[in-house]
């Protein structure tokens, strides 16, 4: 069942999710809500897709809050797969192949 929320509040619990990441020694700033659902289960299971940045540099990010009765929880926060990544791995001769222009000569061992 979708629940009707308020923006505001969906943009708040991200950025609360984003800080209780950082407490584990990394350094990134909320930008925005990509996407998000919202899940009743003995609770509120927040579900969002986010872009945060880490000194100039744009990610993408997914992160699950579990809500009860106001005590939240960061159940999970991980970096999304971007598919327009820099660099690629080119399996054939196993290494990493440069896109959009970036010059990278890295070895992958098999």
């Amino acid at each position: 069942m979708k629940r009707a929320v308020n923006v505001d509040s969906i943009i708040e619990i991200t950025k609360w999710a984003v800080n209780e990441y950082n407490k584990g020694g990394h350094c990134l700033k909320f930008e925005k809500v990509l996407k998000y659902e919202i899940i009743a289960i003995n609770g509120l299971v927040y579900q969002i897709d986010l872009e945060a940045s880490n000194g100039g540099l744009v990610g993408k990010y997914y992160a699950q809050v579990y809500d009860y009765l106001g005590k939240r929880t960061l159940q999970e926060f991980k970096p999304l797969l971007q598919a327009n990544s820099l660099l690629e791995v080119d399996a054939s001769i196993g290494i990493l192949k440069p896109v959009l222009g970036v010059d990278a000569h890295v070895a992958i061992p098999n």
